[in-house]
């Protein structure tokens, strides 16, 4: 938890996973396509979360 919160994610946004992908920060179950996407369109963001997920 206290990685999480060191490394920018907002209390409300942690999840159960969490890894640094490329500069993004991937909080959640997010699925590989997604994360595929985004590395692919790079937009201006911290990061991808799914908050919640158990």
């Amino acid at each position: 938890m206290r990685f999480k919160l060191e490394n920018g994610i907002p209390r409300e946004m942690i999840s159960c996973h969490m890894g640094r992908v490329e500069g993004y920060m991937i909080e959640g179950q997010i699925p590989a396509a997604d994360i595929r996407r985004l590395l692919q369109e790079r937009p201006d963001a911290f990061g991808f979360s799914i908050p919640g997920t158990p």
